[in-house]
C-alpha cells in the first residue's frame, strides 16, 4: 500500500493552514488539513506541518487517543526528522481546524474548500 499526501492550498484565509488530499495507491481517500508548511529547518511547536518526505506509517496504540491509530515516522525511534527539525508522536487523526492538528495531518471526508482546487 502506498500513501501520497498532496498539499494543495497553503495558508488559506489567514488561518495558517494547509489543505490537501490523501491518496491510497493513487486513488483519492480523504481531504487533509495540516498546520502551516514552513521553510526547511524551521519549526514552531504545535504550529508546523511535518516536512515533505517519505515516511513509514504503522498502526500502533496511542496513549493520547487511547486507541490504535496510524503513526507517521522516518527514524528508528519512530519520530519525524529532517535536518534539524524533529517531531514525535505524529499521527493521522480527525479534527476541525488547524489548531486541532498540533503538527499532525488531519483527515476529513468533506471540506468547504473543494472549490479552491476544483475536485469533488
Amino acid at each position: 500500500m502506498h500513501l501520497t499526501l498532496n498539499r494543495k492550498v497553503f495558508n488559506t484565509d489567514g488561518d495558517r493552514a494547509t489543505i490537501g488530499e490523501l491518496l491510497i495507491d493513487g486513488e483519492f481517500f480523504c481531504y487533509t488539513l495540516e498546520d502551516e508548511v514552513r521553510a526547511d529547518d524551521t519549526k514552531v511547536y504545535g504550529e508546523t506541518a511535518i516536512p515533505t518526505g517519505d515516511y513509514t506509517v504503522e498502526v500502533t496504540y496511542s496513549g493520547r487517543f487511547k486507541r490504535d491509530m496510524p503513526l507517521i515516522y522516518n527514524t528508528s525511534d519512530k519520530a519525524v526528522e529532517k535536518g534539524t527539525v524533529r517531531f514525535t508522536g505524529v499521527r493521522f487523526h480527525g479534527g476541525n481546524t488547524a489548531k486541532d492538528s498540533h503538527g499532525c495531518p488531519l483527515g476529513a471526508f468533506k471540506t468547504d474548500r473543494v472549490k479552491v482546487w476544483g475536485t469533488a
